[in-house]
């Protein structure tokens, strides 16, 4: 994980090590029930990345997903950094 601040916001990136996806389905992933593999092969319910997006929205941010097959995936949160308070 790391961050870094950029433009008045703070991004996060979580790193797995994962199977990676093809480069046609990374705009897919976030799409309520969209599943890539079979319940059996990976479980869930295909709702986790819909619910994680639909929270940075309402919070003025943004995610996306960088991945290479065979090689994992990157995924990137972008949020605003909350005002440093004014030291009296």
């Amino acid at each position: 994980m790391a961050t870094q601040h950029a433009d008045g916001h703070c991004e996060i990136a979580i790193r797995d090590n994962g199977t990676g996806i093809e480069p046609e389905f990374l705009a897919e992933i976030f799409k309520p029930l969209i599943r890539l593999h079979t319940a059996s092969g990976f479980p869930g319910s295909g709702l986790g990345l819909t619910l994680a997006r639909k929270a940075i929205l309402a919070q003025q941010g943004s995610i996306w997903c960088e991945s290479e097959l065979g090689k994992g995936s990157t995924f990137h949160v972008q949020l605003p950094c909350p005002a440093s308070p004014a030291v009296h």
